[in-house]
């Protein structure tokens, strides 16, 4: 299947020739998980324990993943579904689907951004890439642009790339948020937890300055206060929520949970 799948796909679509890269989807390390009861991987043995079944098939994946590189060797690979070790050394990234992704660690945000933010870059093929794709949950307390916000101002405090949408049932939208046409400029520093000044991927109050503005993300359950320095930071005019995005300079900034904000210097 691994020879197959490969040489169909850059026969059919020119993957050597026509694409910068491909994303690897579905990459889910325990496909035990799919039967409810034992799988037979090999049609010949009885079925076998799913600790087993999982093993062989990371392995397998592993070898999927080598062979990909090797016939794509100037390609882009990124997955998606899990952050296995095992598969790293061939790839430049994965993407965060349905931010904080459930099926990474313990489904937090603490568990996906220790992945984004310090683990996987280790790990990776350079050039590095990852996307954070948030989706809008209707179930959730906090309204349509701040569950935006939220993934957007965590995607920042990395160099990912980042989409919001509906979700697995639908991945088509093409919405535009206000945030989207601010000019932030370049990183000037790495991103840190206010709560301590610490780099420990934990909850908290984060913040990375940018050459024109500022991003703030509150990761944690409660509403976190901070003190910007007076006259430099302002939130910038937008049409959308206007609330949040209404152009007044900011000293103090009260952040709820769950949220995050951009601010542009002035």
């Amino acid at each position: 299947w691994q020879k197959l799948n490969l040489d169909y796909l850059i026969k059919n679509y020119s993957l050597q020739k026509n694409w910068d890269g491909v994303f690897w989807d579905l990459a889910d390390s325990e496909p035990s998980r799919y039967s409810s009861r034992q799988i037979n991987i090999d049609n010949v043995n009885l079925c076998q324990k799913d600790l087993l079944v999982n093993d062989k098939w990371q392995t397998a994946m592993a070898d999927f993943l080598q062979q990909a590189r090797q016939k794509l060797p100037g390609q882009t690979m990124i997955i998606n579904g899990n952050s296995l070790t095992l598969w790293q050394t061939n790839i430049n990234g994965r993407m965060f689907e349905h931010f904080p992704t459930p099926w990474e660690a313990d489904g937090t945000w603490t568990a996906s951004m220790k992945q984004y933010l310090n683990i996987l870059p280790k790990e990776n093929k350079q050039p590095a890439v990852y996307v954070i794709n948030a989706r809008y949950d209707k179930n959730l307390p906090d309204d349509y642009y701040q569950q935006m916000r939220f993934g957007l101002t965590s995607t920042l405090l990395g160099d990912g790339y980042f989409s919001f949408d509906n979700g697995a049932s639908s991945h088509s939208e093409l919405w535009w948020f206000d945030e989207y046409d601010v000019k932030l400029g370049k990183p000037v520093a790495k991103a840190v937890n206010t709560t301590g000044l610490t780099m420990l991927v934990q909850p908290g109050l984060w913040m990375r300055e940018f050459e024109n503005g500022l991003v703030l993300v509150n990761s944690s359950d409660k509403k976190q206060i901070i003190k910007l320095t007076a006259g430099k930071y302002q939130h910038f005019q937008g049409t959308q929520d206007s609330v949040v995005n209404n152009g007044q300079t900011v000293e103090w900034l009260g952040l709820a949970p769950r949220d995050g904000v951009v601010l542009i210097k002035y």
